[in-house]
């Protein structure tokens, strides 16, 4: 079954393109890896296929009642403070 599917996926800013025509499809079950150098789009990417991002144009379809979530390369956590 389909949990996720991307269509014509764009990204561009002031213009320039990200990244354009990403096409994917993740089933149930599904172990999937993004890979490419910095700059490349990744991070942009997932925060579109998850919905903190719009992409410039194309179209996502989700599963009814799935949430989608991704962990950051930087944490986003504070620090606790250790005192002994």
């Amino acid at each position: 079954m389909i949990i996720l599917q991307a269509n014509k996926i764009e990204r561009s800013f002031a213009g320039e393109v990200l990244f354009d025509n990403i096409n994917l499809q993740v089933d149930e079950r599904d172990r999937i890896a993004l890979v490419g150098k910095n700059g490349a789009g990744k991070s942009t990417l997932l925060k579109i296929l998850v919905g903190e991002e719009e992409p410039t144009s194309g179209e996502i379809n989700k599963k009814k009642d799935i949430s989608l979530s991704y962990l950051a390369q930087d944490s986003r956590f504070e620090l606790a403070d250790k005192t002994d």
